[in-house]
């Protein structure tokens, strides 16, 4: 084994290996944001365009939350935080009243704005 260490090929797999790992648990972490992001952006327009009741918006993006808060237990990235505060304040303003399309173009950009 200790001859093995010594070989600068046994050093290369390992960098590649690790490098592939976290390529991979990077990338599945920015999509999911991303699915994420996207799923509440259609709620809310969907809600802005009268294709879902207020309670269905509510409901919808209430459990998109949710799954924030898993996926934050298994990765902690802030976005994914931020997300999750974003949309919780969505669904607290949605459970006491109706949105003005401004506020839900408002709610739209903010979303857009986190990376």
């Amino acid at each position: 084994m200790k001859d093995l260490v010594k070989k600068w090929w046994f050093w290369g797999i390992i960098i590649i290996l690790i490098s592939c790992i976290l390529i991979y648990v990077l990338g599945y972490s920015n999509t999911e944001f991303n699915n994420y992001k996207k799923q509440s952006i259609t709620i809310l327009n969907q809600y802005k365009d009268g294709k879902l009741t207020r309670k269905e918006a509510e409901e919808k993006i209430d459990a998109i939350s949710d799954k924030l808060k898993n996926e934050r237990k298994i990765n902690d990235d802030t976005n994914i935080f931020l997300l999750e505060v974003k949309l919780s304040s969505i669904t607290y303003e949605l459970f006491n009243q109706e949105l003005s399309n401004t506020e839900i173009d408002t709610y739209i950009q903010e979303i857009k704005r986190l990376d």
